[in-house]
């Protein structure tokens, strides 16, 4: 990811008992933890939006592409873009 916005690449792992967590070298110090996977995917765009405010200074809208499983592993591609491009997009 470059220093402002780019594609941002969540793993998420499926523990023994169950426990699903994501994390990504994009986004660091963030570890999301679920029993539920879709609550995990539910959670995505708030955390990006609050890791962004805090780390960059920045308000942007998440938009998730739908998560994909490779080896056990599940991944979901996000791409924040800064929240004022994102409300001039959507408003055309």
């Amino acid at each position: 990811m470059n220093d402002k916005y780019g594609i941002v690449v969540l793993e998420i792992r499926q523990s023994a008992d169950g426990l699903y967590t994501a994390t990504s070298s994009d986004l660091e110090g963030v570890f999301i933890a679920h029993r539920e996977f879709d609550k995990i995917v539910e959670d995505v765009p708030e955390v990006m939006r609050m890791w962004f405010k805090r780390n960059k200074n920045m308000d942007i809208e998440v938009f998730l592409r739908p998560p994909h499983r490779t080896d056990g592993t599940h991944t979901i591609s996000a791409v924040p873009v800064p929240a004022e491009i994102a409300a001039q997009a959507l408003q055309r």
